[in-house]
């Protein structure tokens, strides 16, 4: 799946099917098995590298997906809720998809999908009959941990904070823990501001303060 979502079309169908179907289990599945089942690459015998880059699979897949122009829309799409699709009253989303351009827009929308009404073709209505916050809170359930997780090693957030596209995910990443989860405690959120900080006070390479993006 992440091969598909880097392709120059086929990443289109992905975030089609995550904003068209109810049933999460499947979707989840076809989506997250690549990413967050991925076998542990093994280790050379005499591998001296830093401990910050003997990470999993999972992580170097996630971050490979956050860095990437078609594949973190997938990303983005999960963390905003679905962006333009309405929610229960538990949870804010943003009006449009605004981390789509035009052509992309026209493609993915509506959101959700709607077809003509049986008894009345004049009346437009859902294919999905899940609400799309819980749709998307039962997506975001699996692969939000491993991602958190990424934010607490240097070197990544280094890059996710240095890039545009890895930028634009850390910051929905931190909306979502602080604006679009009901209960949350605000500990996640936590963990990325620290995190944050850290990166930014670090005399490691060069200073982010200073960075362009």
């Amino acid at each position: 799946s992440v091969s598909s979502l880097e392709h120059v079309h086929a990443y289109l169908a992905v975030l089609r099917l995550v904003d068209c179907t109810d049933d999460t289990v499947t979707v989840g599945k076809m989506l997250f098995q690549e990413i967050l089942m991925a076998p542990p690459v093994p280790k050379e015998e005499d591998d001296d590298k830093m401990e910050e880059d003997d990470v999993s699979q999972p992580q170097k897949l996630l971050l490979k997906m956050a860095l990437h122009e078609r594949a973190s829309k997938l990303l983005l799409l999960l963390l905003t809720n679905g962006a333009s699709a309405p929610t229960d009253g538990n949870t804010k989303s943003t009006t449009t998809k605004s981390f789509l351009d035009p052509y992309e827009r026209s493609v993915l929308t509506p959101s959700p999908p709607t077809i003509p009404d049986p008894t009345d073709p004049t009346l437009l209505v859902p294919t999905c009959k899940k609400l799309p916050a819980l749709k998307y809170q039962e997506l975001n359930h699996g692969f939000l941990p491993p991602l958190l997780e990424l934010t607490q090693r240097p070197s990544h957030l280094r890059q996710l904070l240095t890039q545009r596209v890895g930028s634009r995910v850390l910051m929905e990443l931190l909306m979502y823990h602080t604006t679009r989860v009901a209960d949350s405690d605000g500990e996640a959120a936590t963990q990325i501001c620290e995190a944050v900080v850290t990166a930014m006070d670090s005399e490691e390479g060069e200073s982010l303060w200073e960075h362009p993006v």
